[in-house]
């Protein structure tokens, strides 16, 4: 809990701050040592040129596979086609 003073000091700090490269650390954000040091989302989704390569050299292979209706399994004359990952 705050005094009326603290909350007014802490205020003039966050408007006098507002736009700097750095916080003082008491206006961070707290969460837990671990959470600050977490990858970011960026940082989570890029990947290294070797994992680029790989992926391009050997893409998903889609196969087609021969789907029958119930009674085109009859007659086998209706044939339809789907596609696959």
């Amino acid at each position: 809990t705050l005094t009326v003073f603290n909350q007014q000091q802490k205020e003039g700090i966050r408007k006098a701050t507002a736009g700097a490269k750095y916080l003082p650390k008491d206006l961070r954000a707290k969460k837990t040592r671990a959470m600050r040091r977490a990858l970011t989302k960026s940082e989570r989704g890029q990947k290294t040129l070797k994992q680029k390569r790989t992926i391009a050299a050997f893409p998903k292979v889609k196969y087609a596979v021969k789907a029958y209706t119930y009674t085109s399994l009859y007659n086998l004359k209706s044939k339809e086609t789907k596609l696959i990952e």
